[in-house]
C-alpha cells in the first residue's frame, strides 16, 4: 500500500458574491476524514448573515420560518460533516453504543440534538439527548419484553411510551 493516498489534505475557499460590495464563503481545512468548515465575509458580519447570504443570496430575516430552516439544515450540514468523526471517536473512548449528532427521522433541523446511548443488558437501552440549538434534554429508555415486545418511553419537554409488537417475516 505503499504511496496510496487514503486520508489527502484538504485546504479549499468557496465564495459567492451575492450584491455589490458582500462577498461570502466557506473555507475547508484538514483531511478528507476530518473536515473543518469555517465561514467568512467581507464586510466581516454575524455568522448567522454570512450562512443566509451563502445559501439563499440575501441577509437573514427573522420573520420567515421557511428561511430558517433552510438555515437550519445548512449550518447542520456544514457542522456535522467534522463532528460525526468526533462523535465516532467518543463512542469508542466512552464505551458508549451510540454517539450520534443530527436530527432524529422525520424531526426539522432544528430539534437537531447530540445523543449518547448505552445498552446496559441485551435487552435494556438508555440514551440521553441533548438539543444543539435549544436548551431540551431527553432521556429515553428502550425495554425488549420478548422476541416480538418492546416498551419504549421518552422523558423531555414531553414524556410518553410506546408498546411494540414486531412481525418479521
Amino acid at each position: 500500500n505503499e504511496g496510496l493516498v487514503t486520508d489527502p489534505g484538504i485546504d479549499l475557499r468557496a465564495f459567492r458574491r451575492p450584491q455589490a460590495g458582500v462577498l461570502v464563503g466557506v473555507q475547508v481545512r484538514g483531511s478528507l476524514r476530518q473536515p473543518e468548515f469555517s465561514l467568512y465575509s467581507e464586510p466581516g458580519m454575524a455568522e448567522t448573515d454570512q450562512l443566509s447570504y451563502l445559501v439563499l443570496g440575501r441577509a437573514a430575516r427573522a420573520e420567515s420560518d421557511q428561511d430558517e430552516a433552510v438555515l437550519n439544515n445548512a449550518a447542520l450540514a456544514l457542522g456535522l460533516k467534522g463532528g460525526d468523526y468526533l462523535a465516532k471517536r467518543f463512542k469508542d473512548r466512552l464505551g458508549l453504543d451510540e454517539v450520534q449528532i443530527g436530527a432524529q427521522p422525520g424531526e426539522a433541523a432544528d430539534q437537531a440534538a447530540l445523543v449518547l446511548g448505552k445498552y446496559l443488558t441485551p435487552d435494556i437501552y438508555v440514551s440521553y439527548g441533548i438539543g444543539l440549538f435549544d436548551p431540551i434534554s431527553t432521556f429515553r429508555l428502550r425495554y425488549r419484553l420478548s422476541r416480538r415486545w418492546s416498551l419504549e418511553t421518552e422523558s423531555g419537554v414531553e414524556s410518553g411510551g410506546d408498546l411494540y409488537y414486531t412481525v418479521e417475516r
